[in-house]
């Protein structure tokens, strides 16, 4: 993250991830560089399938430091929801200051088919980290599948879904108000 990328020749390759804004403005406008595939369709059709939205990010911590500090990993976890809960309210928000055409509209469309495709606590995702420590262990990336208790912070495990919005839940995603307000 953070480094810049020069793209002055040919490139020949895969690029899983682009954090760094620079070098993805770039690679959307080179004419050379093109997608494999729609990866919204690719988004959707797991979740069509599985009722489970793929994960993109984790924060690791390790043992020794969650023994030593008990509650961070529940201060972390405190911290993140609360910022999404903020970031969900600005979007809806038609006065945040946003100038990105129809970003509201763009958020209500995906959040009442998926409800919220980033929830966060353990409860929420059981099924998905399951699934995944399933798929880790069948293909040998782990000697077994491991329990959600072994992956996750004792602070983490009783956490569960938050309602960032009113009105707005995973189990009713058409709840969502969609008047200005």
């Amino acid at each position: 993250m953070g480094q810049h990328h020069q793209l002055d020749g040919a490139v020949s390759g895969i690029i899983p991830d682009i954090s760094d804004s620079l070098t993805w403005e770039k690679l959307e406008t080179a004419t050379s560089v093109h997608r494999l595939f729609d990866y919204i369709v690719e988004d959707r059709t797991p979740f069509a399938e599985t009722d489970m939205y793929t994960p993109t990010h984790l924060l690791v911590m390790s043992k020794k430091l969650d023994r030593e500090n008990p509650s961070l990993a529940k201060s972390i976890y405190s911290s993140s929801e609360e910022a999404k809960q903020v970031a969900y309210r600005d979007i809806l928000d038609d006065r945040a200051g946003f100038s990105v055409v129809y970003l509201r509209e763009r958020f209500i469309e995906p959040t009442a088919q998926w409800g919220d495709p980033w929830k966060y606590g353990v409860a929420a995702n059981e099924s998905t980290v399951e699934t995944f420590s399933r798929y880790n262990a069948t293909r040998g990336i782990t000697s077994r599948q491991l329990s959600v208790d072994e992956l996750f912070a004792k602070s983490l495990l009783s956490t569960d879904f938050v309602e960032a919005l009113e009105g707005f839940s995973n189990d009713k995603p058409d709840a969502i108000k969609t008047e200005p307000h």
